[in-house]
């Protein structure tokens, strides 16, 4: 029983650095790219919509949404 315990204390302490390191790096991107982040995947809002809000096209949007993603996993791949 203990075992069992300490390897859900374990995870979960993982789980919250991981939550941890993808906040800082969230909050390190470009204005742009973390609004696109945030709004799509905090909001679930739809990349259109916040392409139309940050007054850019939906492939410009999409592009930055790439290259966010491109980051936060170098960041992630850093933490590993």
């Amino acid at each position: 029983a203990f075992n069992a315990f300490l390897r859900q204390f374990v995870g979960a302490v993982a789980r919250a650095r991981c939550l941890a390191t993808m906040r800082a790096a969230i909050a390190r991107l470009p204005e742009k790219q973390r609004a696109i982040i945030q709004r799509h995947y905090l909001e679930d809002e739809r990349f259109d919509r916040i392409a139309e809000a940050l007054g850019i096209s939906k492939s410009w949007a999409s592009r930055l949404h790439a290259q966010a993603m491109e980051t936060l996993a170098a960041v992630l791949g850093e933490h590993r």
